[in-house]
């Protein structure tokens, strides 16, 4: 059976347009990730793109799946300190924080010399 060029099936209108519509969703979600300054700008993001046809055993028509992956950058990871210790036999822990041991450092509108601290 042969088809007309109307009919002739390509990217542009394989499932009604939604092959194009998830490549353009995973590629707006890829640009999303390398605007995020959070994500490390040397890993490169991936759009994976399977189409997979599967045949009728007369070979007269075929089921078609679509399927869109992404591969974004990963949030870069977060590094503190913490200190651990007991309370009444229970451990607990505190993140070591600048601004809580020297807050005459940071107030506002006063600003503090070497030697004044010392």
């Amino acid at each position: 059976m042969e088809l007309t060029s109307q009919e002739k099936l390509s990217y542009d209108n394989i499932g009604g347009g939604a092959a194009r519509e998830k490549f353009d969703d995973a590629l707006f979600e890829a640009l999303q990730n390398i605007q995020d300054p959070n994500t490390s700008h040397k890993k490169p993001r991936q759009i994976i793109m399977t189409v997979s046809l599967l045949p009728s055993e007369g070979r007269g028509e075929a089921s078609v799946t679509v399927e869109v992956k992404t591969k974004l950058a990963a949030p870069r990871s977060v590094l503190t300190t913490i200190l651990i210790g007991q309370n009444k036999g229970a451990a607990i822990a505190h993140e070591i924080n600048q601004l809580a041991l020297f807050p005459q450092l940071h107030e506002k509108g006063n600003v503090t010399t070497f030697e004044a601290v010392k």
